[in-house]
């Protein structure tokens, strides 16, 4: 079977609200995700432009108060969006559980892009904690 998705997981000690204050901003974006953006502007109907490497794509952010998550979407083909979908979770004992699942673009290799992964979400953790001090 070929994977088309890649899901990590990471825990820390820092509160949900922290960290959901970091992902609701896409501005913070290439604080803690730089392989993904070198900069995100607004722009226009409530999206985001994302700038990488001289190229810029629109980003939408659907962020859900209720269930701690929160989306960044993309075109990928005409009438489909995909991209990463980030959930927020209590940790039993105290702070977070953070699980993104992303799209494994189809030159790439999964193991690769499960290694940017971790890093991002140990920088967004660390990003996190930083933000509470």
């Amino acid at each position: 079977m070929v994977e088309r998705t890649i899901t990590r997981t990471i825990e820390g000690s820092t509160e949900r609200e922290i960290i959901f204050a970091l992902l609701k901003d896409p501005a913070r974006i290439p604080e803690w995700a730089p392989a993904f953006a070198d900069e995100v502007l607004p722009s226009e109907n409530n999206s985001w432009k994302v700038l990488k490497l001289g190229e810029t794509f629109s980003l939408t952010v659907v962020i859900e108060p209720r269930s701690w998550t929160v989306d960044y979407l993309r075109t990928v083909a005409p009438g489909l969006q995909g991209g990463a979908f980030i959930r927020l979770l209590p940790r039993p004992g105290g702070g977070t559980v953070v699980t993104m699942t992303l799209p494994i673009p189809s030159a790439s290799d999964a193991n690769q892009v499960g290694r940017v992964l971790e890093m991002e979400l140990s920088a967004l953790l660390a990003l996190a904690e930083r933000e509470k001090r």
